[in-house]
């Protein structure tokens, strides 16, 4: 390499402070030098009108295709898309603005009013509970005319049979004898009874003269030729036991039959037993 090759231009003076030199500024327009401050303000100008800015730094870099209109394009707001707060407004503004219109949006559930407006809270509660108790008792009307209504004819014969017999038998046994026919049986503790006017006879023959039966279950079955059996338990109070003397558990089963025309039941078995230990 020649010596002329390191010769430096004797004229050449360095008009770049050291700052300048560090921090930038120094260089001139005519050098080719950007004016960041003219940037700085075009940029900030271009933000707050709500468009981009246009520099020569932009083009070919904006879009998928390398185009300024590409770049164009996407910072502009697209069709359709719903706008939740101006351009220029803080990311938390926006999303504050988002969930205040969806909000506005999404319907809202009735709410039930228990009383009238102005009513303390006391009062209010007062409503509630009475709604709530008629609400109950409405519920549990249905739900009783429901199990009445789905009840098996059976079921309704056996009991309305068990009630009028031990009221009958309680108050006059003698009365029984229409319940029972040539053909019915009654069995008393193993003594076998045949025909309605024997039955009525041993009745009458206990030795007891007042008695009171109290029931604790009954139970229902359909038998052929639409009769129905119907087994009972309960407690046996005779008259002129002590008050403190606890009350004889029996059992009693009858076979009832329909009577010719569906007027009623009759008694074709009966069974009695005491039921001791």
């Amino acid at each position: 390499m020649s010596d002329d090759e390191w010769e430096t231009d004797p004229d050449f003076t360095n008009d770049v402070s050291e700052k300048e030199q560090r921090f930038g500024g120094g260089r001139k327009a005519e050098a080719g030098a950007v004016d960041m401050t003219a940037l700085k303000d075009e940029i900030r100008a271009a933000a707050e009108g709500g468009t981009s800015a246009k520099s020569g730094f932009e083009r070919g870099y904006g879009g998928a295709h390398g185009h300024e209109q590409d770049a164009e394009q996407t910072t502009a707001a697209k069709p359709g898309k719903k706008t939740w707060a101006p351009a220029g407004t803080s990311f938390e503004d926006k999303m504050s603005a988002r969930r205040e219109a969806e909000a506005a949006e999404a319907p809202k559930p009735e709410k039930k009013a228990w009383a009238p407006k102005g009513t303390s809270f006391e009062e209010k509660m007062a409503a509630r509970r009475e709604q709530e108790a008629v609400r109950e008792r409405r519920e549990e009307k249905a739900e009783a005319e429901a199990e009445r209504m789905a009840e098996a004819p059976f079921e309704s014969v056996g009991k309305a049979f068990v009630n009028h017999y031990y009221a009958t038998f309680d108050s006059n046994r003698a009365n029984l004898a229409n319940l029972y026919q040539d053909q019915s049986m009654f069995t008393w503790e193993g003594e076998k009874i045949m025909g309605a006017a024997n039955i009525v006879q041993k009745l009458a023959a206990l030795p007891f003269q007042q008695v009171a039966h109290q029931v604790t279950s009954i139970d229902c079955q359909p038998t052929s030729g639409e009769g129905v059996l119907v087994f009972v338990c309960g407690n046996l109070k005779v008259e002129g036991e002590a008050a403190d003397r606890p009350p004889l558990k029996y059992s009693q089963s009858f076979v009832l039959m329909p009577l010719p025309g569906g007027g009623g039941y009759w008694v074709l078995n009966d069974i009695f037993r005491l039921n001791y230990g």
